[in-house]
């Protein structure tokens, strides 16, 4: 797999991630 596409991809879930349940996220960035 081509490293950009890769990091697209991650940075696309991690965006999804965000929408979806930011609560979470910050639970586990804190």
């Amino acid at each position: 797999m081509n490293v950009y596409l890769l990091t697209l991809l991650m940075l696309l879930s991690l965006c999804d991630l965000k929408r979806k349940n930011q609560r979470v996220i910050l639970k586990y960035i804190i």
